[in-house]
């Protein structure tokens, strides 16, 4: 604004003289001359003045929208709601953010991995059960993920790091380490003395990412499947609680022996006991080179992306074993086609 007092000053001209050579609308510039001489902001926002907005209340409106690939059913109604306290452009903007954060949400859940090699890749998960006795039931679901055999559940009022420990190796024992294991971030599923015992037998652990099931979908399902089981048996006999442990042995040999549309409609127990040859072949002078391939791998992708938090450090090491994975043959994994930013193609196959 001084430059153009300073200006007219200059030139002697008048406001509208000078507004026609900038090509300046006149009524905006008397609108800001007149905000600077009040000591008021000179450009505002456009329409009349807002109340303060509950952004909570709004984030929930929006929501519980019926959101869809490329429109939003009900969002004029939050205009309406919301028109005293926000502008039309500002609540589309953020109806359209919504939007494609829930579109992308949707497209990482569709991820799918089709495992297809049986004993090389297991994983386990704890499931907590407070509807069984007056203390809480902690079940541990051991299973081989490519022929959904499960080993468990271990069921026990409470479960700890060693005790979870002594399951697993017991298990390696019995029916031969996996080469990868994956399991969420529960402690005691990552104590000192799991990774002792995964390091014993050179397993390589796969975490999956905080706060996101998906990941591991497969051990999920089988969560949901026993649970499923279990509420039926309780519905039938109350007092399910009393032998608890008969009964999840039960429901855990005919949830191996259930016939599977995944498995070509065969069952777990027949696949996993059938098809381990590739569980064989990797002794401990394999498993010591398929780590460093692994850590190779990483490094590549490291030094694309430059410095790296620890968050970032744990998606590397997720996706450099999947990378392993898919290039021996081990998973095939169908995504839609949306590739991250910081992993290019050349890691995708």
């Amino acid at each position: 604004m001084s430059g153009i007092d300073q200006i007219r000053r200059t030139t002697g001209g008048s406001y509208r003289r000078l507004c026609l050579w900038q090509e300046l609308p006149y009524s905006s510039l008397m609108r800001w001359r007149h905000r600077r001489l009040q000591g008021a902001p000179v450009v505002c926002p456009r329409g009349p003045t807002r109340l303060p907005v509950s952004v909570e209340t709004l984030w929930n409106r929006i929501r519980s929208l019926r959101h869809g690939r490329r429109r939003t059913f009900g969002a004029p109604a939050v205009y309406s709601a919301f028109r005293n306290q926000l502008a039309r452009r500002h609540v589309r903007s953020l109806v359209r953010a919504v939007r494609q954060e829930l579109n992308r949400q949707e497209k990482a859940e569709q991820r799918r991995v089709d495992w297809r090699t049986a004993g090389v890749i297991w994983s386990m998960d704890e499931l907590e059960c407070r509807d069984l006795g007056e203390k809480p039931v902690f079940w541990l679901q051991v299973q081989d993920l490519g022929s959904r055999y499960k080993f468990g559940p271990f069921v026990e009022r409470t479960r700890t790091s060693a005790e979870i420990a002594e399951i697993l190796r017991g298990l390696f024992r019995t029916y031969g380490p996996p080469l990868f294991f994956k399991r969420d971030n529960a402690g005691n599923l990552n104590g000192a003395e799991v990774n002792a015992v995964l390091d014993e037998f050179l397993v390589i652990p796969l975490n999956s990412p905080t706060y996101y099931p998906p990941y591991n979908g497969s051990i999920e399902e089988a969560q949901r499947e026993f649970q499923a089981a279990l509420a039926s048996r309780q519905a039938a006999d109350p007092g399910v609680a009393s032998h608890l442990l008969l009964t999840t042995e039960v429901i855990g040999n005919e949830l191996n022996h259930r016939p599977r549309p995944c498995l070509d409609g065969q069952c777990s127990c027949i696949r996993f006991f059938t098809g381990r040859e590739g569980q064989a072949k990797y002794n401990r002078a394999e498993r010591k080179e398929v780590y460093h391939e692994i850590l190779a791998i990483v490094e590549d992708m490291l030094a694309c992306i430059g410095e790296a938090n620890e968050r970032t450090a744990q998606a590397v090491w997720r996706r450099a074993v999947e990378t392993w994975m898919q290039a021996h043959g081990l998973i095939r994994i169908h995504e839609p086609n949306e590739c991250h930013p910081v992993f290019s193609k050349k890691w995708s196959h």
